[in-house]
């Protein structure tokens, strides 16, 4: 069985919300909380423009740890969970309706019974899968694109991830990969460490 946040994973389908706070699950495995950041920006779950950086450099190398956890369903969705086991809440809230979140940057490990494509038919995927929510754009590029793998290969139990990104000399934007975003809540931390 997989360990998350000190609490095994579990297939459920069609029982009543299951939760755990996972920000005091397990202290030590709290976000990289290093000081130095360049930058510190909120992606919200349900932002439909993002979160601009200011100029990267260009050519020069840049850390970019995104954490936190989010909803890409409606909080009445959490009613009946079909697999996994959710956060109590978001790590950074944001205005509006809160409740349960199974998502961060990386990984989806735990979802409503009320999602199609990851319970069909009632029937629970293996939890958890990979989900890539973040998306990344140059300033002046037409296309957003997915972020390089981040360092850690695995769901993390901070939900923190390290990424590697070259600037371009101009400013970055961060967009959350889901349609329709209006449901969503919560936010992730976007901290670019860099010259």
């Amino acid at each position: 069985m997989l360990k998350v946040l000190g609490l095994s994973l579990l297939a459920c389908c069609g029982c009543a919300a299951r939760t755990v706070d996972c920000d005091v699950a397990n202290p030590a495995d709290a976000p990289p909380g290093r000081s130095g950041a360049r930058e510190v920006l909120y992606l919200f779950a349900s932002s439909p423009t993002g979160v601009t950086t200011q100029p990267l450099l260009a050519g020069a190398a840049y850390e970019v740890v995104i954490d936190g956890t989010v909803s890409l369903w409606s909080a009445g969705n959490w009613s009946s969970v079909c697999a996994g086991m959710a956060c109590s809440k978001p790590r950074y809230p944001t205005p509006g309706a809160t409740g349960p979140t199974g998502v961060d940057a990386e990984w989806v490990w735990t979802w409503p019974t009320g999602s199609p494509s990851l319970c069909p038919d009632g029937v629970p995927a293996r939890a958890p899968q990979p989900l890539r929510s973040v998306l990344f754009q140059a300033s002046g590029e037409l296309q957003a694109t997915n972020l390089p793998p981040p360092r850690e290969p695995h769901l993390t139990p901070s939900h923190a991830y390290a990424y590697s990104i070259i600037g371009a000399g101009t400013a970055a934007t961060f967009f959350f990969h889901d349609s329709p975003i209006e449901d969503n809540y919560g936010a992730l931390r976007i901290q670019i460490f860099g010259p």
